[in-house]
């Protein structure tokens, strides 16, 4: 007999002894006894169907559970507080209070649920909270859509693979120790992707972005992240990152996640050997001497000839030729990379004297020449700076105007208008005018790597186009209009040059609207009304441009 049983029969025997001289409680309790096993059975069964209602509810809640959060993809970041919805093609933000909507709107039809209505609710929202952003699993469209967002800004998948694993790596926290060497207009895309990243995770992902070299950093930690050549940050790229953000950072921590990390991706995912060698150029060559070795066998052919020279600004620019072409950061600086080459080649400054590895401390400066060796590429370079020279006015800097420019392109039309059989590229072309042209003493400025300013072109006097057709313009109509827009205008414009072209039989560059626009502001400023039109005031004035 167990010792519980012997509990509950002293228990017994004690009450019995207690009120031994009283029938009534006797009664009592023989007749409590008597009817014991049929109390006892009611309760259990009681207990029973409280089990069996305690699981079905349980059973209920959780199959709602399930079928409400997956039909409602919620997920929750814990530094910024937000809530977060996935539709299965975009993730948006979305409040508690439109979450607790839907959520209490579906559990008013669940009736088998209203006695634990505000329970489950309460369950639902914790597991939401527990949902991480960055641990949500994207589907195929909206991965696709995302890469297909970066198909103007890299040149191929594998690149934008690569780009978002990175992306994702600085969020998670992985590689810390890597730096991705990007250009000015990578840098403002991962700009605006860092500015969402901050504000849902806190955490700044531009950090681990360089876009020049630092002595202080380990050249095997660089990884090379290169554009497409013709990328630019412009407002449509800006509203897409904007719009579809929230969208980049879960795809991106969704990549580093499934490749372990963005090294990993590379290195062991990526079958193309070209890339990879492309993006790990330091990995695998961090030295100085290696680099300079490539340079030098890509663009320095030796000569036993001594009349082949070339001087060092030359020299220099056919350095950051090389290191544009390859998407290379400058990792030797301008001193160090002379004293490599004075070393290597022999040299002569404009003093006449000879330069060698026992007095590489006479001053080598912008004349210092460089012989027996010469380059492929001196004669594209030669040639733009022989027309420079020849056809290029760099105006004083207090007599610029903003009507003081070129477009690259209309610079490009109007070298290659003397120079027949040349072949130079906007990027070149901006490349040499920087170089050679764009240092302290001369006033040209370059603007979004397209406008030259400060210079004026003997090929074409841009603003006498302008004023030679206002003036015939106004010559030739009698019948003047009011007002006349900027628009119309211009494109009058066009057709005289156009008809001036087949009458003369000379060919007539045409001027941009934007240009034409601003030398309509700077010369009838006072006939201008609304802001674009130009009054017929000027037509029927004597004024003459």
């Amino acid at each position: 007999m167990s010792d519980e049983l012997n509990n509950l029969t002293n228990i017994l025997e004690q009450v019995y002894t207690k009120y031994t001289n009283n029938e009534y409680i006797l009664s009592r309790i023989k007749s409590h006894i008597t009817n014991l096993e049929n109390v006892v059975e009611t309760e259990n069964k009681k207990n029973d169907d409280r089990i069996i209602k305690y699981n079905e509810l349980t059973s209920e809640q959780e199959n709602f559970c399930k079928v409400f959060l997956n039909k409602h993809q919620y997920y929750h970041m814990p530094y910024s507080l937000f809530f977060y919805e996935y539709d299965t093609k975009h993730y948006r933000i979305i409040s508690e209070d439109e979450i607790q909507h839907t959520l209490l709107t579906a559990l008013t039809n669940q009736p088998k649920l209203s006695q634990w209505k505000h329970k489950t609710k309460q369950m639902i929202i914790k597991q939401i909270k527990e949902s991480c952003l960055l641990k949500s699993t994207p589907e195929s469209y909206t991965i696709q859509n995302v890469i297909n967002i970066f198909s103007s800004v890299f040149e191929s998948k594998i690149h934008t693979k690569y780009f978002l694993t990175l992306i994702g790596d600085c969020i998670l926290k992985k590689c810390l120790e890597n730096k991705y060497f990007i250009n000015q207009h990578l840098k403002k895309m991962v700009t605006l992707i860092d500015e969402i990243c901050h504000i849902t995770s806190g955490i700044k992902v531009i950090n681990n972005f360089i876009t020049k070299y630092h002595e202080n950093h380990k050249l095997v930690d660089y990884r090379l992240i290169k554009p497409s050549s013709n990328f630019v940050v412009n407002d449509i790229i800006t509203d897409i990152i904007s719009n579809y953000g929230i969208d980049i950072i879960c795809v991106a921590c969704y990549y580093s996640d499934k490749y372990e990390n963005s090294d990993n991706y590379i290195s062991n995912i990526c079958d193309d050997k070209t890339i990879q060698s492309k993006i790990m150029y330091f990995k695998h060559n961090s030295s100085e001497e290696y680099i300079l070795t490539q340079f030098t066998s890509e663009y320095i052919i030796q000569t036993n000839n001594n009349e082949a020279t070339i001087t060092w600004k030359n020299l220099h620019y056919l350095w950051f030729h090389f290191l544009n072409a390859n998407g290379l950061p400058n990792v030797i600086y301008s001193d160090k990379l002379k004293e490599l080459l004075v070393k290597k080649y022999s040299t002569i400054n404009n003093n006449n004297q000879e330069i060698n590895n026992t007095n590489t401390n006479i001053n080598i400066n912008i004349n210092t020449i460089f012989y027996g060796i010469t380059s492929k590429y001196l004669p594209s370079i030669s040639n733009f700076l022989k027309f420079w020279e020849k056809y290029i006015y760099i105006q004083n800097q207090d007599h610029e105007t903003i009507l003081d420019q070129y477009d690259v392109d209309e610079l490009i039309l109007l070298y290659k208008s003397v120079n027949k059989n040349v072949s130079i590229s906007e990027k070149e072309l901006i490349n040499i005018i920087k170089h050679y042209f764009c240092d302290t003493e001369n006033s040209i400025k370059i603007i979004d790597s397209k406008n030259i300013i400060g210079i004026h072109c003997y090929l074409w006097n841009k603003q006498q186009d302008i004023k030679d057709f206002l003036n015939d313009y106004k010559l030739g109509t009698d019948d003047k209009e009011p007002i006349i827009s900027f628009g119309d205008l211009y494109n009058s414009y066009k057709a005289y040059f156009k008809a001036k072209s087949t009458i003369d039989c000379k060919q007539y560059y045409i001027i941009n609207k934007n240009y034409f626009d601003a030398f309509i502001h700077k010369y009838l400023s006072e006939y201008i009304l609304y802001g674009m039109f130009v009054s017929c005031d000027w037509f029927t004035s004597n004024n003459k441009l």
